[in-house]
């Protein structure tokens, strides 16, 4: 599986999957006290949906990577510019680029995050895994990032994503309408 983030122009393909992934779809019910019957819960349709997504970016995966697939391939994967400076042998002429592609993965999240804007969370499945529905439009909620005692250079993170809905002020209006006629 992939799982991809877009928004505006802007693409990013996660390279180390998580090892769960989860999507919560809480109720939201109103619960009403009721003469004689006790607490009662009337539908009200769901709630807004929060992902959790936790894996970390593994440095030695990129040495890996690029000696394995070319500088077009992995380009259009990551969409980020650092990865154009990797020689026309697909690796790095130089070790400490490796730590900058990992940074721009933070950088892209970080920038996503003060950007304000939603984004499509989207996971798509290899032609020989089961199909799985996950497709959302979210905000980030909050990216954490750190780093661990073990491999020198890898990045841990968690991301809390809420889904995103969008409501026009002209339903809003109508809405207003609505309610003052009553």
């Amino acid at each position: 599986m992939k799982i991809i983030f877009e928004y505006g122009q802007k693409r990013l393909i996660l390279p180390v999957n998580p090892e769960s992934l989860r999507v919560n779809i809480p109720s939201n019910a109103q619960k009403v006290n009721v003469v004689g019957l006790g607490q009662v819960s009337i539908p009200q349709g769901p709630d807004l949906a929060t992902i959790s997504v936790k894996s970390f970016f593994w440095k030695y995966l990129f040495d890996n990577i690029l000696q394995r697939y070319t500088t077009d391939y992995f380009t259009e994967a990551l969409s980020l510019a650092t990865i154009r400076q990797v020689g026309s042998e697909g690796f790095m002429e130089d070790d400490s680029k490796k730590f900058t592609l990992l940074n721009e993965y933070i950088t892209w999240f970080k920038t996503w995050q003060a950007s304000k804007q939603h984004a499509r969370f989207t996971v798509v499945t290899m032609p020989n895994e089961p199909k799985q529905s996950f497709d959302f439009e979210v905000v980030c909620d909050n990216f954490d990032y750190w780093v661990e005692a073990g491999q020198e250079g890898d990045y841990y993170y968690e991301l809390n994503l809420t889904e995103w809905k969008n409501i026009s002020t002209t339903s809003l209006k109508d809405q207003k309408k609505m309610y003052s006629n009553i």
